[in-house]
């Protein structure tokens, strides 16, 4: 595989043919765990351990990897729609 200049930390290109696995499924506790600092946050008046900004980010991360899988070209960050 090809490193990705740049990238902290590197990232590889993968190599082979495009096709992919479904992953396995991200256990619930790990959701629960979030739901629930987020509720405490918003109850003890504090900033959750996660907020919208980062969770926004998140979602344009995954909207750039819809988008470069569905194009086959990279994705520049930020996006621009």
């Amino acid at each position: 595989a090809e490193e990705v200049e740049g990238l902290k930390p590197p990232v590889k290109k993968a190599e082979g043919l495009k096709s992919w696995e479904r992953p396995e499924a991200v256990p619930l506790e790990n959701h629960t765990r979030l739901l629930r600092d987020f509720v405490e946050a918003v109850l003890e008046d504090r900033k959750p351990y996660v907020d919208g900004y980062e969770g926004r980010r998140s979602l344009e991360v995954i909207r750039a990897i819809y988008k470069s899988s569905s194009t086959g070209e990279p994705v520049n960050l930020p996006l621009k729609e």
